[in-house]
């Protein structure tokens, strides 16, 4: 296709921006270690032969946008992902993707960008938005001849029927016409039946503590200061191909808040897990093993400063807990929750039971139980009534006690005491 101006540009933005055609590249990475974990793509919006008043800041956002790609690989790639795709698609057309398998209706995604978005801002959002879908799974294509299902869609506006055949739409379009405005025509796939129900120790397997790192995460051109995260999952029993999961979620060495997980298996036994922070940014992670929960990390909304509009690679590792004669002993360190931190010193004993005390948190001395269950460490208070779970992390000659309590206001980070 030629290269082209809009004309349909304001005088002030032509001025500004020039004659200027935008083209987007970017990287497809995959991790070796799941063949069948979605894809991340790294993209850049790239900008040529902007105009006059729009030159100096073109020129800065480029170089903006070039490093922020070069980090999202470089993170990429110290996670664990290898190249399989080099991507290049023109910004400014209209661009369909189309999401594969997908038939009576296809599902496709229309990613556009406005007139009014001139190519001195790279039209970023555009390319978002394939980096988006195309980490997703869904490939590039043509637009349906005729009609389709729109997944990018306001709800009710999802079907699209063409021109083209308006007159004789197909039989799917007239009876989502005719239904009520609640039925869903297209919901997403159903998952592939397994032939039994997986047994406990399967179905257990992602209780615990998991500690996470967003890999790429920027806010207004900066890293984030707090790339960390903790998923604790307290349980999770499958009964009858249907999941129920106790889980809190939040930044790590602070309070937690309560997600709602849902957990889905595929016919090989392939664990998926998915849930909504609080702040409503879409975690999606595959187990891989025992010990490792990999996928992504979205925000909420595509119009906020974090460079995780496009999904953000994220990896969880199953944290151990202590061995018995390791956890034995004085530890000190602090209570941290939403409100304050508080000094904690607390006395693990042979027989069971703990003592603790705080000189600021009320009411000043504590008493508990602790013991193993299963392949956690879990302990009880018998002061407050509250109970969770124990992690240690050792790390650079460093030893980390985290007790985490079920209910996630807050989270005891301690170190063996002097």
């Amino acid at each position: 296709m030629a290269n082209r101006c809009h004309i349909a540009l304001p005088l002030f933005a032509l001025i500004l921006a020039g004659c200027a055609v935008s083209s987007g590249r970017g990287t497809a990475l995959a991790d070796p270690a799941c063949p069948s974990c979605p894809r991340l793509v790294c993209v850049r919006g790239a900008v040529e032969g902007y105009g006059w008043l729009g030159a100096p800041m073109a020129a800065a956002m480029i170089a903006e946008e070039k490093q922020k790609y070069q980090t999202c690989l470089s993170q990429a790639q110290t996670a664990g992902y290898r190249e399989v795709q080099q991507l290049e698609f023109r910004l400014g057309d209209t661009i369909y993707l189309v999401k594969p398998g997908s038939s009576d209706p296809v599902h496709v995604v229309r990613c556009a960008s406005s007139r009014m978005s001139s190519s001195l801002v790279g039209r970023q959002g555009q390319a978002d938005c394939i980096a988006l879908w195309l980490s997703r799974g869904y490939t590039h294509g043509p637009e349906p001849a005729c009609a389709y299902w729109r997944d990018d869609a306001k709800p009710g506006e999802e079907v699209k029927i063409r021109e083209s055949c308006k007159n004789d739409p197909p039989q799917w379009t007239l009876s989502r016409v005719e239904a009520e405005k609640a039925v869903t025509l297209a919901p997403p796939p159903p998952t592939q039946p397994r032939s039994a129900p997986m047994s406990d120790a399967s179905s257990s397997i992602l209780v615990g503590t998991w500690d996470g790192e967003i890999f790429g995460e920027f806010h207004s051109g900066q890293p984030a200061s707090r790339p960390y995260r903790t998923l604790v999952i307290s349980s999770a029993v499958e009964e009858k191909g249907v999941w129920r999961v106790s889980a809190l979620y939040g930044f790590k060495g602070t309070s937690l808040s309560p997600v709602q997980v849902t957990v889905s298996v595929s016919a090989g036994d392939q664990l998926s897990v998915e849930f909504l922070t609080p702040a409503n940014s879409r975690v999606e992670l595959r187990l891989l093993g025992n010990d490792q929960l990999n996928g992504s990390f979205t925000t909420s909304s595509p119009y906020n400063t974090s460079s995780c509009r496009v999904s953000c690679l994220m990896k969880f590792q199953r944290m151990n807990p202590p061995d018995p004669t390791t956890l034995v002993g004085t530890w000190s360190g602090t209570v941290n929750s939403q409100r304050a931190t508080y000094p904690f010193t607390i006395t693990f004993r042979n027989d069971g039971t703990w003592h603790a005390i705080s000189p600021t948190l009320k009411p000043g001395s504590f008493d508990g139980t602790w013991q193993s269950r299963g392949s956690n460490m879990v302990w009880k208070s018998i002061t407050t009534g509250r109970s969770g779970m124990t992690t240690l992390q050792e790390a650079n000659g460093k030893r980390i006690l985290r007790l985490i309590p079920d209910d996630g206001t807050s989270t005891v980070e301690l170190t063996p005491a002097p």
